[in-house]
């Protein structure tokens, strides 16, 4: 029978520290509330809380979506909470804990939530994993055109094939093969995540949210509602859902996601603060701990507004701070504070890897035990790395080098695009090894300017052409400038003597 709804809807509420969530994720005119207490979801720190509140979840989303209204208490999961369709799920801030106690398996089943399931995997070719391209191709369609925020299919009856919702992950034929732990693989690797507005078997167009990233013809697939995989989950997108007004606790508050026009507004004390692979559209606010990864997103994410207050607690540090990478496009990370006293790995505080439009600006990241380098950009894979922006943010950190951009010797990235602008690095001198402020190799159109380095030095290597330095602040020198076509001028000393 119908489950009884309460039309009380929960308070809305600012969240943490100055973060307000512009929008909430819309749900249906007719949207209600179901109080998970009377469902079975127990909510003693002792039940294990996912059968009951996984199968209400599917309820409410099996009646057309609605929010579920999770009481004050400590709720234990034994796997991630899969949300469904015009779904939200609602606590009553930190007093409501929501903790996935489960150690082993793959990580993403460590998280609290799923927002769908989805790995880019799903369409790259192995030897060992070509069932899944099998499964894929069904889906799948050649000959496809590009036109704005649009795709022509060469047969037009082709496009009757989709509807309004669908999932449209778009891989170009620029190919490449690569053999990791001995098997050879065929990689896709231009690739678009975009949700289809409109079909249109007329014109043999597909009318899509987002313009896509590439020229030519593709190999375009759709992700259906589920599609099993070897490890028997179902592969899938979940649209306009949220988790609101929580406590996570435990690995992270979601991972491994296919999320399209979702809304994650929670505090976390959590291994990795942020992580998520093919968010398409949404909001995330964070506030709390974590031990590793502050914020990752990567695989297709695609127009995601991120905002985060978060501190290291002790733990392994074993990645990045912040990532974005591989394919995303227009993600936005802004107004945050992350601060990670301790963390003093080898690896960057940010690093962007074959973005386009990644925008990292108002904020600030504190990392003052670090040696390591606190910003890289580059492309890979024979991907350009286009339209990066880091804009006022301020960076401290140990004896670290500031800025890499451009390639790593082991990837043979092709040269990225970016600017960053009115940023300061305030960092502790390294001595005799050598430190500098920026490094710039085979890169073009790099833009530096009004930044502020407290030490350090600028070069300028192997190509690193087109590029704009100026009125930047540190104490140099400024090596390689004879750059073909850059433009070097404005810059000072920190006490202001002109820097030739």
């Amino acid at each position: 029978m119908p489950l009884a709804r309460s039309s009380r809807l929960p308070p809305a509420r600012p969240h943490g520290p100055g973060y307000p969530l512009r929008r909430r994720v819309p749900l249906t005119a007719a949207a209600a509330t179901v109080g998970a207490a009377g469902h079975g979801v127990a909510g003693d720190g002792r039940t294990d809380d996912w059968p009951a509140l996984q199968a209400l979840v599917d309820r409410v989303a099996g009646e057309g979506g609605g929010i579920v209204e999770l009481p004050a208490g400590h709720f234990i999961l034994s796997q991630p909470v899969r949300l469904g369709d015009l779904v939200s799920i609602v606590g009553q801030g930190p007093a409501s804990v929501v903790r996935n106690v489960k150690q082993d398996g793959n990580t993403a089943m460590r998280a609290c939530f799923a927002f769908g399931w989805f790995h880019p995997y799903l369409v790259h070719y192995s030897e060992r994993k070509a069932r899944w391209v099998d499964r894929t191709e069904r889906f799948g369609l050649s000959d496809v055109a590009r036109d704005d925020t649009a795709v022509r299919f060469s047969s037009p009856a082709d496009a009757g094939r989709w509807k309004a919702g669908d999932v449209f992950w778009i891989a170009s034929p620029d190919t490449m093969e690569q053999e990791v732990f001995g098997v050879r693989h065929r990689l896709y690797i231009r690739n678009t995540l975009c949700v289809v507005e409109a079909a249109d078997p007329g014109s043999g167009r597909l009318h899509l949210d987002a313009p896509v990233g590439w020229s030519g013809r593709a190999v375009a697939v759709a992700i259906p509602s589920a599609i099993d995989a070897s490890d028997n989950q179902p592969y899938g997108f979940v649209r306009n859902a949220s988790v609101l007004n929580l406590r996570c606790e435990g690995h992270a508050a979601v991972a491994n996601t296919g999320a399209v026009n979702c809304a994650l507004d929670v505090e976390v004390d959590t291994h990795h603060g942020f992580w998520t692979n093919a968010w398409a559209g949404g909001t995330v606010r964070l506030a709390g701990r974590f031990a590793s990864r502050a914020v990752e997103a990567k695989y297709g994410s695609s127009r995601l507004d991120i905002s985060v207050s978060l501190t290291r607690r002790e733990g392994a540090a074993d990645n990045h701070l912040v990532s974005f990478g591989e394919y995303n496009h227009d993600c936005t990370l802004r107004d945050f504070d992350i601060a990670a006293p301790g963390w003093s790995e080898a690896l960057q505080a940010i690093q962007i890897q074959a973005c386009t439009n990644a925008h990292v600006r108002n904020g600030r990241i504190a990392v003052p035990d670090s040696r390591s380098t606190l910003v890289q950009l580059y492309g890979d894979a024979g991907l350009r790395q286009v339209g990066t922006l880091i804009e006022n943010v301020a960076f401290s950190g140990g004896p670290s080098s500031c800025l890499n951009i451009g390639g790593t010797a082991h990837r043979a990235p092709l040269p990225p695009t970016g600017a960053i602008r009115g940023c300061t690095f305030e960092t502790m001198p390294r001595g005799a090894e050598g430190q500098f402020a920026a490094h710039i190799s085979r890169a073009q159109a790099v833009e530096l300017s009004g930044n502020r380095f407290s030490h350090g030095y600028l070069e300028l290597l192997n190509e690193a052409w087109n590029c704009r330095i100026v009125d930047n602040r540190l104490p140099g020198p400024i090596l390689g400038v004879g750059k073909k076509n850059t433009v070097i001028s404005g810059n000072r000393t920190p006490d202001g003597r002109p820097l030739s």
